[in-house]
């Protein structure tokens, strides 16, 4: 039997790379809180850590991150300040939503479940 190393262990689940479209409301802030519709509510907006780590790991495993969201483009300098100061580690940034792989968002499954999103990529 041959062995495997840890490095391919993370990918032997996904085979390539993929293109992860991450929602911020709700999915990159609190769960729990508002959405932001103001540059206050967009800058001081309360962090979702864990899903912050998971998209870090996801990025460190070669992954391709494009912030998505339904932000209006005014608020794209409050978006950028926001991901800085929690350190979200991405590939780019796009404020209207458009075609992707995996999307990880408050509307749907996998947002509310970031041990769903742990066990597809084999971060468990």
């Amino acid at each position: 039997m041959k062995k495997t190393s840890s490095s391919t262990k993370n990918t032997n689940n996904i085979m390539n790379r993929q293109l992860i479209a991450i929602d911020i409301d709700k999915t990159l802030t609190d769960p729990k809180g508002k959405e932001c519709w103001t540059e206050e509510e967009c800058l001081f907006a309360t962090p979702n850590k864990e899903m912050i780590e998971i998209v870090n790991q996801l990025y460190c495993m070669g992954h391709i991150i494009i912030i998505t969201t339904s932000r209006p483009e005014d608020f794209r300098y409050a978006t950028e300040y926001f991901l800085r100061k929690n350190g979200v580690r991405y590939h780019a940034m796009n404020m209207n939503r458009y075609g992707f792989d995996l999307l990880v968002d408050d509307k749907c499954y996998y947002a509310h479940k970031p041990d769903e999103i742990r066990k597809y990529f084999n971060l468990i």
